[in-house]
């Protein structure tokens, strides 16, 4: 019998009254340490720069035991839901745009040819293929 993968939907609440949804398939909890950790090393992300500046928001886990096909699109309905899309809240994004497998990025094709070029140009050199 095969297990399905299943993961938390949780909400970031800030004292300024904004707040950023998430999901993991890890856990709100550990996310939420994630972040924190983030935020600590001084990323610049929208949500980390209210980190630091109003301190540790408070965890909402709005959904538990979500298999993992439905968490990214529980996540982007709640970040429309909970109108948490910058400017009105700390999500960058309406969610993950190509999950479960990535992060939302969607690369010109010029750029992904450029990042071929480079990947392909690495095995071209012996000593870089046996750093490699």
């Amino acid at each position: 019998m095969r297990t399905t993968k299943t993961g938390e939907l949780y909400r970031l609440d800030f004292p300024d009254g904004k707040s950023y949804i998430g999901a993991s398939t890890y856990g709100a909890v550990w996310r939420y340490k994630a972040h924190r950790n983030e935020a600590l090393k001084g990323s610049t992300f929208p949500i980390y720069k209210a980190w630091r500046k109003y301190g540790n928001p408070t965890l909402v886990l709005l959904k538990r035991n979500v298999p993992e096909e439905k968490l990214w699109i529980a996540e982007k309905k709640a970040i429309t839901k909970y109108k948490t899309k910058l400017p009105f809240g700390y999500n960058q994004m309406d969610g993950r745009e190509d999950a479960p497998g990535g992060l939302g990025i969607k690369h010109r094709e010029e750029t992904k040819n450029k990042m071929s070029k480079i990947a392909l140009d690495r095995y071209k050199n012996k000593d870089e293929r046996l750093k490699l």
